[in-house]
């Protein structure tokens, strides 16, 4: 229950999910076997953000395969505000594509 005195926040966010917000992000290391063939592109990465804001169940479903590890290993280590559904934490699907690309 909420303290006496305090008002209840009718908000209407607090009947619908409230996406996650990304706190902290690990930029991926670009593998060398990767640079020295030039190789580019995006990953598309799926993962599962969990109610303490973890990524968890993180694989690529798109992209060339030599960043894909790289891509992976780099989303698992970023951190949520987890999604709230009636005010309590969820766990929610999300996808994030990482873009690759070498310095001109």
């Amino acid at each position: 229950g909420t303290p006496a005195g305090l008002p209840k926040l009718k908000a209407p966010v607090s009947h619908g999910a409230m996406g996650a917000v990304l706190e902290h992000s690990v930029q991926p290391v670009y593998p060398s076997f990767a640079m020295e063939r030039r190789l580019e592109g995006e990953v598309l990465v799926e993962a599962t953000i969990a109610e303490d804001g973890s990524v968890r169940n993180a694989r690529a479903i798109r992209g060339q395969s030599l960043l894909a590890q790289a891509a992976v290993e780099a989303v698992r280590r970023w951190r949520y505000r987890a999604a709230v559904l009636n005010g309590k934490p969820v766990a929610t699907q999300t996808q994030i594509t990482i873009n690759f690309s070498l310095p001109k």
